[in-house]
C-alpha cells in the first residue's frame, strides 16, 4: 500500500514536470480562491464593524433613555413632596392627590413587568473554536488509490 502511494506521489510529480498548462491552470485556480476568501475576509470584517457600531448605538440610546426615566422619577417625586407640603389641603384633595400618584405608581408597576416579560435574558458568552483540530485527521483511504 506504501509503494501504491509512493506510485501514486511519482505520477503527480510527472504531471506537474511535464503539464505546464496544468500547473498554471492549478495556481490560477488556489489564486482565485484565495482572492476569494481575502473577499469574505473584508466583508466579515466590515460586518464585524457595522454590528459592534449598531451596538453602541443601542446602548447610547438605553442609556439616555434611563437617564431621562430617572430624570422623570426624581420629578414625580418632587412633586409629590411639594403638594404634600401645601397648607389647606382638604381631605377630598388629598384623596385625589393619593390617587394620582397611585396611578403613576401603577404604571411604573406596569412598566417594569412588561419589560422584565419581553426582555430576553444576557446569552452565555460565545467560546471560541480552537485554532488547531483536537483530534487528527483520519489517514487517507488505501483503497481508494490516493
Amino acid at each position: 500500500m506504501a509503494h501504491q502511494q509512493e506510485r501514486n506521489r511519482g505520477v503527480v510529480r510527472v504531471i506537474l514536470e511535464q503539464d505546464a498548462g496544468f500547473t498554471v491552470w492549478l495556481s490560477d485556480q488556489l489564486g482565485a480562491i484565495r482572492t476569494r476568501f481575502d473577499a469574505l475576509d473584508q466583508r466579515l470584517t466590515q460586518m464585524e464593524k457595522n454590528i459592534m457600531a449598531t451596538l453602541d448605538q443601542v446602548l447610547a440610546d438605553v442609556t439616555a433613555e434611563t437617564t431621562q426615566i430617572d430624570s422623570v422619577i426624581t420629578l414625580i417625586k418632587g412633586l409629590r413632596d411639594q403638594v404634600a407640603a401645601l397648607p389647606g389641603i382638604t381631605p377630598a384633595m388629598q384623596a385625589q392627590i393619593d390617587a394620582i400618584f397611585a396611578s403613576v405608581e401603577g404604571n411604573k408597576t406596569k412598566l417594569d413587568n412588561a419589560i422584565a416579560a419581553n426582555v430576553q435574558p444576557p446569552l452565555a458568552p460565545v467560546q471560541p473554536a480552537p485554532a488547531s483540530p483536537s483530534e487528527p485527521l483520519p489517514a487517507a483511504n488505501p483503497a481508494s488509490g490516493l
